[in-house]
């Protein structure tokens, strides 16, 4: 099973009929490819379109999805187009189709150059997503130019004073002159002359007003702009503040002035800072000297411990023959232990002799009567009675 897509200006059909349809510039909704007799092909294949080329309200770029060697089933594809600036979706189009084995089939979905669709240039998206018997996914980006920047609107004309004067005078002469025109008609027109006469004049009296009081306002801004001019500021600022020009001067050149009195304050105490100095390395010296010290007395301690700790060749040597060194080490040790342990037993005997003493003889009598009772007895039948010969 595969998926064809692609995007594009049109579509054609690459079989007989040989059928067509043309989407860039195109009517709206007009383009149709419907029911043609094999999978269309894209017409001038592109990821970018200019649209100086077409006109609003016309059909821009058409995405092809096509599907041969189909696995049976229903089939749901949704197109989604986007504008890239804001991720806003424009358009959504849906198409279902059921399929049998091996079969094909195809759809499309295209969107114009309208305000709710592609309205400015820039980036757009058009995802294609299908779910069912199989499921098949892509995003396919494309890139619009050509639509110019819409003109700014033109600020309003500005009113003076003298439009507002010369209007009010038009209005006053426009009904002067049909007061005039109805005041030589004569019955019924002359009855309303006077009236309009009022009106001609009310006119040229808010007219003149606006006369008086624009001239009024003039003269005054003009004398407002002279006061607030920068001259007239700083001579103002002069006379309340006669020494402001050298103020202005030293911050003019403030960085200088600030700097020599840093280098005057520096100039005096440079001699109590390199006092301080001074000290400051006389006892980081002290404490050097003590550290260096302290580590002379660990370094000859640390050679002392290193001294005791056999090299690895000694290491290696001692266990390729442990069993020959355990053994002198224990027959060393016991050779020691064994005269200890000889004055020991020594020492505990002859504490102890009085508690065998004539033992051996007991011994010897014992032995004696086992080896011929009745000897043993009739040798000392008469010393049992009789008592021994003295």
């Amino acid at each position: 099973m595969s998926f064809l897509h692609g995007l594009g200006k049109g579509l054609r059909e690459p079989c007989s009929p040989n059928r067509a349809t043309n989407v860039f510039g195109a009517e709206l909704n007009s383009p149709n490819a419907d029911n043609w007799n094999c999978l269309p092909a894209v017409v001038n294949p592109t990821t970018s379109f200019n649209l100086s080329l077409i006109s609003p309200g016309q059909e821009v770029v058409v995405a092809l999805l096509g599907v041969y060697g189909a696995v049976e089933g229903a089939y749901h594809v949704t197109y989604r187009w986007y504008r890239d600036r804001d991720n806003k979706l424009l358009f959504q189009y849906a198409f279902d189709w059921v399929a049998p084995r091996g079969g094909w089939f195809y759809c499309y979905s295209f969107i114009g150059y309208v305000p709710w669709e592609i309205s400015e240039n820039g980036a757009y998206s058009v995802d294609i997503s299908v779910t069912g018997a199989e499921t098949f996914s892509r995003s396919t980006s494309f890139t619009i130019s050509g639509i110019a920047a819409a003109e700014p609107e033109p600020p309003p004309a500005s009113v003076t004073g003298a439009d507002i004067v010369t209007a009010l005078n038009s209005c006053s002469s426009w009904f002067y002159k049909i007061y005039l025109e109805c005041l030589s008609a004569g019955a019924p027109l002359w009855w309303i002359a006077s009236f309009l006469y009022q009106i001609s004049l009310l006119f040229n009296t808010l007219a003149n007003g606006a006369s008086s009081f624009f001239t009024s306002f003039n003269e005054l801004w003009a004398r407002a702009a002279n006061i607030l001019s920068w001259d007239t500021i700083w001579s103002y600022l002069l006379s309340y503040i006669p020494n402001i020009a050298q103020i202005r001067d030293w911050f003019y050149s403030w960085w200088d002035n600030v700097g020599s009195v840093i280098s005057s304050w520096w100039a005096a105490t440079t001699v109590t800072v390199q006092g301080w100095i001074s000290i400051a390395r006389a006892e980081l010296r002290g404490i050097i000297n003590q550290v260096d010290v302290t580590l002379g007395s660990l370094r000859a301690d640390w050679d002392a411990f290193r001294g005791m700790i056999p090299t690895i060749e000694q290491v290696i040597y001692w266990w390729g023959n442990w069993a020959g060194n355990v053994n002198t080490v224990l027959t060393t040790w016991w050779a020691g232990q064994l005269l200890e342990i000889q004055g020991l037993i020594n020492s505990a005997f002859t504490a102890r002799q009085s508690l065998w003493a004539g033992w051996q003889e007991m011994r010897d009598n014992v032995a004696g009567f086992f080896d011929d009772p009745v000897e043993y007895i009739w040798d000392r039948f008469i010393d049992w009675f009789l008592g021994p010969e003295v």
